[in-house]
């Protein structure tokens, strides 16, 4: 009878578990930090928003929309993207 040889990948690093969702205060605090002044209005859709905090804390993208939508931005067609604009 032939033995079975397995392979076992042994990883220095631990898995990290995905970290939470951020609560609503939190992406508050840290998206008015964010867009402190108004220089970015126009640039990023709710996707990048989230992926440019995401260092900071794990923002959903309808968090970011919430929050966009309800400080005064308005979303806006430009070259075929969605992206928030201030009103």
């Amino acid at each position: 009878m032939a033995k079975r040889i397995e392979f076992v990948h042994y990883d220095k690093e631990k898995p990290t578990k995905d970290a939470p969702i951020a609560e609503d205060s939190q992406v508050e605090m840290a998206l008015d930090a964010y867009f402190c002044n108004e220089s970015d209005s126009g640039r990023f859709t709710s996707e990048e928003i989230a992926a440019n905090v995401r260092e900071t804390l794990k923002v959903t993208k309808a968090q970011v929309f919430d929050y966009m939508s309800s400080h005064g931005y308005r979303l806006e067609r430009v070259d075929d993207r969605l992206v928030w604009v201030i009103d």
